[in-house]
């Protein structure tokens, strides 16, 4: 598994599972070509800390070669829907949560 900040592809760093821990991106280069399934978290999508959906559509294209790779959006709050990315970017599979906050 590998991590892609801001849908740069030069900054890919490695996935890895740490004991008693779980798993964890660690300061260790990556190589993200030719995946099997992309996962575009719902953060590239906000305003602020995101990039565009342009950008990460060029990334999953220069990644991929041949074979297509797999789309899944996760995001919260339809954060794509909102931010117009679910237009642009053709996922296969969505997984959007909802959250309620309740203050007792």
């Amino acid at each position: 598994m590998v991590y892609v900040p801001r849908a740069d592809a030069n900054e890919a760093r490695k996935i890895k599972e740490i004991e008693n821990i779980g798993y964890s991106v660690i300061d260790e280069k990556a190589n993200p070509k030719k995946p099997d399934a992309v996962v575009v978290l719902g953060g590239l999508a906000m305003p602020k800390f995101g990039c565009a959906p342009e950008e990460v559509i060029q990334m999953i294209e220069a990644l991929s070669g041949e074979k297509k790779p797999k789309i899944i959006g996760v995001c919260f709050m339809n954060i794509f829907e909102r931010a117009g990315c679910s237009k642009k970017l053709k996922f296969d599979t969505m997984i959007n949560t909802t959250l309620e906050s309740v203050v007792t």
